[in-house]
Formats: C-alpha cells, structure tokens, sequence
C-alpha cells in the first residue's frame, strides 16, 4: 500500500472504523507474522504474540503520530511485544535471589521491607495516580529503562523521569505515614 493510504486508513480506524482496520491489517499481517515467527520459534506463543499485537495496535492507533509509516509502527509493537515475551521468559527461567531483591527495595535508601509490609506497599502504588502507577510498575517490577518505558508508553523522556519522581516522592510520603502509624 502506499503512505497516503495508509493514512487515510489510519485516520478512519482511529475513528473507529473496524472494517477499515482489518483492510490495514490485512495489507501487513504476513509481514507481522513472519517477524514474530522469525524472533519466537513456538508457534503457539508466536500466534498469541501476533494476536497481542494486532489488540494493541487496535487500542493505541488513536495515538499513532505518524500515520504514513503504519508499517514501521506495527512491526515496532511486535518487537517490543516479543522482546517482552522473551524477557519474561529469562525471568521465569532464572528467578531473582534474595540479596538482590533487597538490593533493588532498598535501592533508594530505604530499609529492606518485610513480607508483612509488602501490602503497605502495594497500597501506596495503588493511591497513585494511574500514569505514575504504570511508570513504577514498569520501571521497579519489570526492570524496564527509562527509553524502554517511553517506547511502551509512547511519552518523551522528561515525562517519563517527571512522572517517576513523582510517584517516589508520593510513595515516600505514604510510607513515611505508614511507618509514622505503625504500618512499617
């Protein structure tokens, strides 16, 4: 297809247009396939990754900033997606030792929180707002990198590095309140 249709047709599905969405998808669904093929060898994860990417192209092409390199973005979502799928993988494979689980706790000054505290701290992650919480999520649970979140979330850099230090300084005066209460 060429760009210009390609982003008339982008423009349509993100105006919510499915039957126009599927024409698009349609155009590079083998080229998606066979990337994802290329990148994880089980068929079966490789379908449900194509699957996976087809949902979020569908829920994000609202977003998209460049609607003429569809392509290039569709296939950025399968990489990522299948670069998730393998990071999963390693982790599942090699599970992460105490010492360094206490490391990465008390990587900011803090002691080492106990089993019991774990749900102070969950409730602290749930009283952030929704943007900070997938910040924090992505960035101390999954051990993404500030670019690598700014890709998943599409947001430029200072947003992403405002954002967390937000959340850091909102879940260091909850747990300072916890602890202040006798929570920690």
């Amino acid at each position: 297809m060429d760009q210009l249709a390609d982003a008339d047709l982008v423009r349509r599905s993100a105006g919510g247009d499915s039957a126009v969405f599927i024409e698009l998808i349609n155009a590079y669904k083998g080229s998606l396939a066979a990337l994802i093929r290329r990148l994880v060898s089980d068929a079966d994860e490789a379908e449900d990754l194509l699957q996976e990417t087809l949902l979020q192209s569908w829920l994000k092409i609202g977003s998209m900033n460049n609607p003429e390199k569809v392509q290039a973005w569709l296939l950025q979502i399968a990489r990522n997606l299948c670069r998730d799928y393998h990071r999963s993988a390693q982790r599942r494979i090699n599970p992460t030792k105490q010492e360094e689980l206490e490391y990465y706790v008390n990587r900011y000054g803090r002691t080492a929180v106990p089993a019991e505290a774990a749900l102070d701290l969950l409730e602290a992650m749930d009283n952030l707002p929704l943007a900070e919480q997938k910040i924090v999520e992505l960035f101390y649970l999954h051990g993404f990198t500030i670019k690598e979140i700014c890709r998943q979330i599409q947001a430029p850099v200072g947003t992403v590095k405002y954002q967390l230090h937000s959340a850091r300084h909102h879940l260091r005066s909850f747990l300072d309140e916890a602890e202040e209460n006798g929570g920690l």
